[in-house]
């Protein structure tokens, strides 16, 4: 069985008003993964700046491979403001950035030939280069996974439909639930919307998380309802990516839909209750000891 699992996109220091945080939905969702000890590799690039070495000294300090990290000597590392109103995030994703210029080569289609998932956004694909290496990465027998990721300015219909054609499994909150049933004439309920889109693009999988409503598991034709996790919230950058990581441990070592839900509403609901995307804890910290058994 394949094991690697490759995640692709944008790389960022998220620029909060009193810190930075290295970021960016598929860096967390890798770095979640290797909280797993699921071994995992980041395609990004970053600028040959400061900022870019922190990155590399980050990663080498959490245990990330950075192998297939490109370097670029025009434009800076990723930069995202971010400001914070009763917990929720805004974003000033800043353009252009290194990531844009994610360059296809031979290496990177060897890799992902050889990967059980290749996981992308939908936000790295606001550029030409990055979006057309994505596509040809696309064409890997590995499970493709969309993590929807709609971030305005840099939101387009086209480039939204051709990544759920391209994937076998989609993770969307319900801002991008709705966005994508209006766009494409779904129905207005919410059960037949989520079979309608597995339907119309051939997706094997679909998760919509709904915060404290809890979360929609349709996967192998069950739809699978898990409630939210009551917590006290100290901010909600990366629980999202939380619960994608855990979601793909499961499916990735086979567990049933109801348990890969549950142990992913845990992650993300602790995750909710720390400073920072990716806070430091080991899979004890949110599972009890029957989790771990099972």
């Amino acid at each position: 069985m394949k094991k690697n699992i490759i995640c692709f996109g944008e790389i960022v220091w998220d620029a909060l008003p009193r810190t930075l945080y290295l970021g960016g939905a598929p860096l967390n969702v890798a770095s979640h993964l290797a909280r797993f000890d699921i071994p995992v590799q980041m395609v990004s690039r970053i600028g040959n700046d400061a900022l870019g070495e922190e990155v590399i000294r980050n990663m080498d300090y959490a245990g990330l491979d950075a192998s297939l990290i490109q370097k670029d000597n025009q434009l800076p590392t990723g930069l995202v403001r971010v400001e914070m109103d009763e917990e929720e995030p805004s974003y000033e994703i800043i353009a252009p950035s290194s990531w844009d210029e994610i360059e296809y080569t031979p290496e990177l289609q060897s890799h992902a030939d050889e990967a059980f998932a290749l996981v992308f956004g939908t936000l790295s694909q606001r550029n030409d280069t990055t979006r057309q290496t994505l596509e040809k990465l696309w064409d890997a027998p590995c499970l493709k996974v969309l993590d929807v990721n709609l971030r305005p300015p840099f939101v387009d219909k086209e480039h939204v439909a051709a990544s759920l054609k391209a994937a076998d499994i989609v993770k969307l909150n319900e801002d991008e639930f709705n966005q994508i049933r209006k766009w494409f004439g779904f129905e207005d309920e919410t059960e037949p919307a989520i079979r309608e889109i597995a339907f119309r693009f051939h997706c094997e999988s679909i998760c919509l998380t709904r915060g404290a409503n809890g979360s929609m598991l349709l996967h192998k034709g069950e739809l699978i309802h898990q409630p939210g996790i009551p917590v006290e919230a100290v901010d909600t950058i990366g629980a999202g990516d939380s619960f994608l990581a855990a979601l793909l441990a499961g499916i990735r070592e086979g567990k049933g839909g109801k348990q890969i839900m549950e142990h992913a509403a845990k992650l993300a609901a602790f995750v909710a209750t720390k400073s920072g995307a990716v806070p430091d804890y080991s899979p004890e910290d949110f599972l009890t000891p029957d989790d771990l058994m099972s």
